[in-house]
């Protein structure tokens, strides 16, 4: 990214977007996946992913400046090849130095690649992952020779960039005779005495963004590690930064923009993880070389946290200095008034589902006449219902799903379940205060429902409570309050399930608040969400 001169509120001028939403995914997938590259169905699928967040992107732009240029991935790197091929072609004893990461990764001509960064402070290290700059230039020096270099690069406005690197090759010989770049400044011919060749000017500027900046994985990079594997960077929008980044911070739209853009890739990174049937979590994006986004107002991260989980927090904080207050929270109770002691704050290996199939077997025990191996077995086959054992046993002895519940988590003790250490009623007033209507939405049955409720003393501050007898998946309930509530943003769900709470109240366009253990229920008293 580079930024011309300030300009006026109106923002006369070009706004200038380059993709690289694809190579981002590629490259976190082969990492993932410990791949060198993806092609056939898996690349196209990837690609398909990446252009839609990219086509959301630049329709986010064009809502708010009048000209925006947009080149896609897949034009910057045929044209770059093309003029690169052509150049050899003339000169084949000449050899190529690339400075971007991305470009020009699976050619038939062999690329060598300085790897370097610019720093807010603007100063120039080393990329994230990278050898320190004297060994790359050693590695460069046997590389490359006294043969005559061509440097590729994506793009430059200053020349800031183009000038360091060629100041520092010159410390080791390398004879640079050409800059090629894909953007370049019109009136930027040559840098260090070195001509410059570009192929799509840069004319009456805004700004020039690389569509990657944008997310949690780029942006103005602040810190890189000691040993180089770690760095932090503050992507261009809120809440991470003021938007100056990007030409975004004298717009009055700038949180609604922030919001929209990290929604993009929230979508973005959910069917990104389908395809790979696995989260995306913060090592992950280590492991990749990718830098942690960076804000001091969200809470800390373990390495385990799902990326999706970080977008959510940001989005949460974005709400609460940008929106006003939901009419409606629809809220779990399980994991989220109170910890379960489960994996991951899940129900399952937690006391409580102990607890609850061990009436279940004493009751199939009483029911069948059987011993408890039988009674296992048969509650195995019973956890295969979609609706779940309930309707199982339900309709084989002939008796409702009430008559279940009673047996099994009626008999479990609130007390052994429950630590009352951290009380959820605090919350719940503060969102009475500011008139949210509070209703609880629980997959555990009714009889279940008044014990935690009676036992935490916030039964009062729910003005509805809906149990597992009145529906199948929380999904439904949702779209059914959407067909009396016609504006989805009007309805905070909270929970602590990311597939059953959060993802289907998300994608029906709800505001969300996952509980988490950084991120718990009390912050929503302190948001204005």
């Amino acid at each position: 990214m580079n930024t011309p001169t300030s300009q006026p509120s109106e923002f006369p001028g070009t706004y200038y977007l380059t993709q690289d939403s694809r190579s981002l995914l590629r490259k976190l997938y082969c990492s993932m996946q410990k791949l060198d590259s993806v092609n056939g169905s898996i690349g196209k699928s990837i690609d398909a992913i990446a252009d839609e967040y990219w086509t959301k992107v630049v329709a986010t732009m064009r809502t708010i400046f009048p000209e925006v240029t947009a080149f896609p991935e897949e034009t910057i790197e045929s044209s770059l090849r093309s003029l690169v091929e052509q150049e050899l072609r003339n000169k084949p004893e000449r050899k190529i130095l690339c400075l971007d990461r991305y470009l020009l990764r699976n050619e038939t001509f062999p690329v060598s690649r300085l790897e370097i960064t610019r720093m807010e402070d603007k100063s120039k290290q080393r990329r994230q992952a990278s050898p320190p700059l004297l060994e790359q230039l050693q590695r460069l020096r046997s590389e490359l020779g006294d043969a005559e270099v061509i440097v590729v690069d994506d793009g430059t406005y200053s020349g800031g960039t183009m000038r360091y690197a060629l100041e520092t090759l010159k410390t080791v010989n390398i004879n640079v005779r050409k800059c090629i770049v894909f953007l370049g400044n019109p009136n930027l011919t040559e840098v260090e005495d070195i001509p410059i060749l570009c192929i799509e000017q840069l004319k009456n500027m805004i700004d020039w963004v690389d569509g990657r900046d944008f997310t949690l994985f780029a942006g103005r990079m602040q810190k890189i590690s000691r040993t180089g594997h770690v760095a932090t960077a503050k992507p261009y929008t809120p809440p991470f930064s003021d938007g100056s980044g990007a030409s975004l911070n004298d717009r009055p739209e700038v949180l609604s923009i922030g919001n929209t853009l990290l929604q993009a890739e929230w979508t973005m990174l959910d069917d990104f993880e389908k395809l790979l049937n696995t989260r995306v979590r913060i090592r992950d994006v280590l492991k990749a070389h990718f830098p942690l986004p960076l804000c001091t107002d969200m809470p800390r991260f373990a390495l385990s946290a799902n990326m999706n989980a970080v977008n959510e927090a940001a989005r949460n904080l974005l709400r609460a200095r940008s929106l006003p207050m939901p009419k409606e929270a629809v809220i779990d109770m399980d994991g989220t008034l109170y910890r379960l002691d489960g994996p991951q704050n899940g129900f399952a290996g937690s006391s409580l589902q102990r607890s609850i199939e061990m009436y279940a077997l004493q009751y199939i025990q009483r029911q069948e006449f059987c011993d408890i191996d039988q009674a296992q077995k048969l509650l195995a086959k019973a956890k295969t219902d979609t609706v779940g054992p309930s309707r199982f046993f339900a309709d084989r002895y002939g008796v409702t799903r009430g008559d279940y519940f009673t047996a099994t988590w009626g008999k479990v003790d609130v007390e052994t379940i429950i630590k009352k250490e951290t009380s959820p009623k605090e919350t719940l007033r503060s969102l009475q205060e500011k008139n949210v209507r509070c209703k609880l939405l629980t997959a555990a049955p009714n009889i279940w429902a008044e014990k935690v409720l009676d036992y935490l003393d916030v039964r009062p501050y729910f003005e509805q409570v809906t149990a597992a007898e009145k529906f199948t998946t929380k999904a439904e309930v949702y779209k059914q309050m959407l067909e009396n509530c016609k504006d989805p943003q009007s309805i905070l769900a909270v929970g602590d399930q990311y597939e059953t709470d959060i993802c289907p109240a998300a994608k029906l366009g709800m505001r969300t608040f996952q509980v988490t253990r950084e991120n718990p229920l009390s912050y929503l008293q302190f948001l204005n969400i």
